[in-house]
């Protein structure tokens, strides 16, 4: 199926292929300048160093994130690889997206370390407050990584139960359960992010679907809109320059996420209710989720 995607997308598998390989090679040297394995420069141990070694380690978590995208459309082993390496770095500058990717990534289905899902947990309830503690990561200060802890913890059905009193607490009572600050590359809508969150916990196949679904049909929506904006610029399109989320990892995710709560068969049966609806380049990221979510583990 993803070589069919790549077909609607007009792009080469080969140059896919180059694409990814280029972005994992940037995030290996930006990672091997950051610990200082580079012999050509070392980094000082000043602010100015540690700062350096900030920036390159978020370099490294974001080509790993993107080299991930395009694998997507190659082998979701590879995907999930690259996924789970994004997600160490991003976790370890202590941003939720880093749980997110994890989670989606299929790291957890067997043993979540709750131990430290918890704790983040409590720094994101901690940081609803008006007043936040001086302990929360500043990362975790920010809505948006908020909301991809919620998502991660969520979808992961071992966290899930083991946290469903904090969970609820925070999905039900947070007021980002109505919030409009944009999030992620498609620019949608907190509130949107929360809800799936909510409907991710509760766990229900029947009622769950359905409202997950009408939340990803419109940002697929927006997804192909951005889409087709990126391929009007042919060079950068085929060469895999486009600033765009090709695969867009949000949409993908919570497919996936979706899978791992409620069962492939509904998820399924919520896709294909609203196939007619939508074009065959929109639904590209739910099928890509399905595809990861249907992959064995390595």
């Amino acid at each position: 199926m993803s070589r069919a995607h790549l077909q609607m997308l007009e792009l080469d598998p080969q140059q896919v292929n180059v694409t990814v390989a280029f972005l994992e090679a940037c995030a290996n040297t930006s990672l091997a300048e950051a610990s200082g394995h580079d012999d050509r420069r070392g980094l000082p141990t000043s602010r100015e160093g540690t700062d350096r070694e900030w920036v390159l380690r978020m370099d490294a978590a974001s080509a790993l994130r993107d080299a991930a995208q395009w694998a997507a459309f190659l082998d979701p082993q590879t995907a999930r690889r690259l996924l789970i390496a994004s997600a160490r770095q991003f976790q370890e500058l202590d941003h939720g997206f880093g749980m997110f990717l994890m989670a989606v990534a299929g790291a957890w289905r067997i043993d979540p370390p709750l131990g430290d899902i918890s704790s983040t947990l409590a720094q994101v309830e901690a940081a609803q407050g008006p007043d936040v503690e001086s302990d929360v990561p500043a990362p975790l200060r920010h809505p948006q990584q908020q909301a991809y802890v919620l998502l991660a913890a969520a979808g992961t059905p071992g966290v899930a139960r083991a946290d469903v009193a904090a969970l609820g607490r925070l999905a039900e009572t947070s007021r980002h359960r109505l919030g409009v600050v944009p999030v992620g590359a498609l620019g949608t809508p907190l509130r949107r992010f929360w809800d799936v969150a909510l409907h991710l916990l509760v766990g229900d196949p029947v009622t769950g679907p359905p409202v997950v679904f009408q939340h990803l049909e419109s940002m697929s929506r927006t997804y192909a809109e951005s889409i087709d904006l990126a391929m009007t610029n042919h060079y950068l399109w085929r060469h895999g320059a486009a600033p765009v989320d090709t695969a867009d990892l949000d949409i993908m995710g919570m497919t996936v996420l979706s899978v791992a709560r409620f069962g492939m068969a509904p998820v399924a049966d919520a896709l294909g209710s609203m196939k007619e609806r939508l074009t065959p380049i929109a639904r590209i990221p739910m099928e890509l989720g399905m595809e990861l979510a249907e992959a064995p583990p390595a």
